[in-house]
């Protein structure tokens, strides 16, 4: 397995290639684009990306271990299938600024962490553990959220979430209003 520590990579365009059997630790990718790629047997610990886009890439044996993104559109991705394997660390620690669309977040520990000001458009959240996680005003349009425990979570300026309030744990969990009436859709309540 080819090694890359602390390396800086930039302005990198690839498309419909495989990177392979690749170990990058505390690496940072600035302005680069990953399109339909094959990302095999590979591991990016601790790595910055910053103003980057990944779309359509698919990932095979591959753990992603405490990476921050900044500025970055990120689009098809399913979290739950990069974290490690015993699951103790997240395959992120930060979003700041970022587009996420289509991404899945599925059984991850996402407690106390911070999704806000991003644009999370058309995700899914499902059987999260997500106590007091932050998603202060993000654009969460058409984003679903599925029998996850969002207790003390806040919601505060957040617009177009579509969170059931039949599957999910909100109690104590921070809503602003015009907004917080989204909450009402799943009761099958008529508002006029």
């Amino acid at each position: 397995m080819q090694t890359y520590e602390e390396q800086l990579f930039e302005t990198l365009n690839l498309e419909s290639q495989l990177i392979e059997n690749a170990h990058f630790i505390e690496c940072t990718f600035s302005h680069c684009n990953f399109f339909e790629m094959k990302i095999k047997n590979c591991v990016f610990d601790r790595c910055t990306f910053r103003s980057c886009t990944c779309a359509g890439t698919d990932f095979k044996y591959t753990d992603l271990k405490n990476n921050d993104f900044h500025h970055c559109s990120l689009v098809g991705i399913s979290w739950d299938e990069l974290k490690t394997k015993n699951g103790i660390t997240l395959p992120f620690t930060a979003f700041e600024n970022c587009v996420l669309k289509y991404n899945y977040f599925v059984k991850l520990k996402l407690n106390q962490f911070s999704f806000q000001g991003n644009v999370m458009e058309e995700c899914y959240f499902e059987d999260c553990r997500m106590e007091k996680t932050n998603f202060q005003g993000c654009q969460l349009k058409n984003t679903k959220f599925a029998k996850n425990n969002l207790a003390f979570s806040d919601f505060r300026d957040a617009r177009d979430y579509m969170i059931d309030v039949q599957t999910n744990k909100v109690k104590n969990a921070r809503f602003s209003y015009p907004e917080a009436v989204n909450l009402l859709t799943g009761l099958g309540i008529i508002l006029d």
